[in-house]
C-alpha cells in the first residue's frame, strides 16, 4: 500500500478545516501524454463508484484499484509548503 507522512496528514487536515463540505483526497495516476504517467493528488467532494477509500488518521483517501500497482510503495510527504512523493516506480513522474 502507499503511505502519508504525519506532516502530509496535518497539511491536508488544515486545508479541510476551511471547507464547508466533507472532502476526500484523490490519489491517482494521470496519463499526461502518450505513454507518460504522473502522480496526481487532489481534493474532491465525491468518490467515483469504482474507487476505494482508505483512511489515514482521519483523512479519507480515494484510489482506483487499477492504479494500485503504481501507487504501491509510494510515500506522500509535505515540506516547505508543498507535497511531494517518494516513489519506487521509475516509469511514473512525480509532480
Amino acid at each position: 500500500m502507499f503511505t502519508f507522512t504525519s506532516e502530509a496528514i496535518e497539511a491536508i487536515q488544515s486545508f479541510q478545516k476551511d471547507e464547508t463540505t466533507p472532502s476526500y483526497v484523490r490519489y491517482r495516476i494521470a496519463n499526461v501524454c502518450c505513454n507518460q504517467m504522473q502522480y496526481d493528488l487532489a481534493m474532491t467532494a465525491s468518490a467515483m463508484p469504482q474507487e476505494k477509500i482508505i483512511n489515514f488518521n482521519g483523512v479519507d483517501v480515494l484510489y482506483h484499484p487499477a492504479d494500485l500497482k503504481y501507487l504501491e510503495g509510494t510515500e506522500i510527504d509535505y515540506k516547505d509548503d508543498g507535497f511531494f512523493i517518494r516513489s519506487p516506480h521509475p516509469l511514473v513522474a512525480t509532480f
